[in-house]
């Protein structure tokens, strides 16, 4: 398995990749709020895009982070006040290679590539996600609360805030 940064021409394959994710976990507690014509789309890919790519199977995993907010996220009570702030985004694995160590390695890749500039990382996971929530806190962020979030199409969501101060 190699992790490494997206090329743009990737893109729509990426997307391909989270909605397929979606999809497959219609029955599941953890099923991400992404939908086609939704959310994400090519603009919500902006920043740095990492992959997973495993030679014989393509991606099996991916994770953004960039400068841009999640909604919600001023609503957090955060431990530091900067504004030296990157976010997170669209984490994901796909269903069989979850318990891997792929996740933890995207989410490695992600803030390394920050670190020269970010004092901290803050991303958001819908609250009952709970191995999500158990990945983030043995990585070292902490929760600063959860917030109520409307997303169209989807609906209301209650979504935890995270930290990792770097």
């Amino acid at each position: 398995m190699i992790i490494r940064k997206a090329e743009f021409d990737e893109y729509p394959a990426i997307l391909e990749f989270y909605y397929s994710i979606s999809e497959s976990m219609t029955d599941s507690p953890y099923r991400p709020v992404w939908r086609r014509d939704g959310y994400p789309n090519m603009e919500d890919l902006v920043g740095n895009l990492f992959i997973a790519d495993l030679e014989n199977e393509g991606v099996i995993g991916a994770i953004l982070i960039n400068n841009r907010p999640d909604n919600g996220m001023d609503k957090g009570a955060w431990t530091l006040s900067t504004d030296q702030v990157a976010y997170s985004h669209l984490p994901a694995v796909s269903p069989g290679h979850q318990g891997e160590g792929v996740a933890r390695k995207l989410l490695t890749h992600a803030i390394d590539s920050v670190r020269s500039w970010a004092e901290t990382v803050r991303l958001v996971t819908l609250a009952n996600n709970t191995p999500a929530k158990r990945l983030y806190e043995e990585y070292g962020f902490h929760s600063v609360g959860d917030v109520d979030v409307e997303y169209a199409g989807v609906g209301m969501k209650t979504l935890t805030l995270y930290e990792y101060i770097i």
